[in-house]
């Protein structure tokens, strides 16, 4: 039997399988976040995680401490093999919505270390994101989705690191969006330009054995969880 003739029924059906998928990660991921603040009760206080990182060490260390050493652990590493050199790494993230995983705590954490950080703005169907500066004493807007993003005024600025939001993830790098395609056409784009890291951020629970794919989704490098850094290319 060829290799097309087993592919084609699943890829001709893929849409609305994906669709099925999304439907039960997000209601997944409802008792995953439950789950995560019972047993981090101080993952419900927003606390800025310090650059001298002396609060919360040991048996009394932040949730949030922890996922931050985590992702710069990768940063740090992407940084020390890139062909430039940066003088200010630009560090994209996203701002939650409901039960996404939190990234306002690392987001504060970022910018005191000295990362230029930024947030995704959709530009329009079927584009790339664009990204505008983010400050903590920025006040944000919604856009047309209710997402928060910084005001038109912001300077726009193309990220050197992505963290990522997914409903699922596997341990080749596919993650399960939410279906727009923004991130699978923004990381094309950006991989076409220069090296960058795309890091997903989410729970360890929404990890499955193999994420529903097409030849058009764009892998992830790396996935930090409350429990992990997952490194898929090293």
């Amino acid at each position: 039997v060829s290799t097309q003739s087993i592919e084609s029924p699943v890829m001709d059906h893929l849409p609305a399988l994906k669709k099925a998928a999304r439907q039960a990660a997000i209601a997944r991921r409802t008792l995953l976040h439950q789950q995560f603040l019972e047993q981090y009760p101080d993952a419900q206080t927003q606390n800025v995680i310090t650059v001298s990182g002396d609060a919360d060490k040991g048996q009394n260390a932040s949730i949030w401490t922890t996922i931050f050493d985590r992702v710069v652990g990768l940063i740090d590493a992407f940084n020390a093999k890139s062909d430039s050199s940066h003088t200010q790494l630009a560090v994209s993230a996203y701002w939650p919505m409901g039960d996404e995983f939190n990234t306002v705590t690392l987001l504060h954490g970022l910018h005191e270390r000295g990362y230029k950080c930024l947030l995704p703005v959709v530009a329009g169907k079927r584009q790339p994101l664009t990204f505008r500066e983010w400050t903590p004493s920025l006040t944000l807007i919604p856009d047309s989705f209710g997402v928060s993003i910084p005001p038109p005024s912001q300077p726009v600025c193309e990220p050197d690191v992505l963290l990522v939001p997914f409903l699922q993830f596997d341990r080749n790098g596919y993650r399960l969006g939410y279906g727009g395609g923004f991130y699978d056409r923004t990381l094309h784009h950006l991989r076409g330009q220069k090296p960058v890291l795309a890091v997903g951020i989410g729970y360890q629970g929404q990890e499955v054995d193999s994420v529903l794919h097409s030849e058009h989704d764009e892998k992830l490098d790396a996935i930090v969880t409350e429990q992990a850094s997952i490194i898929i290319n090293a």
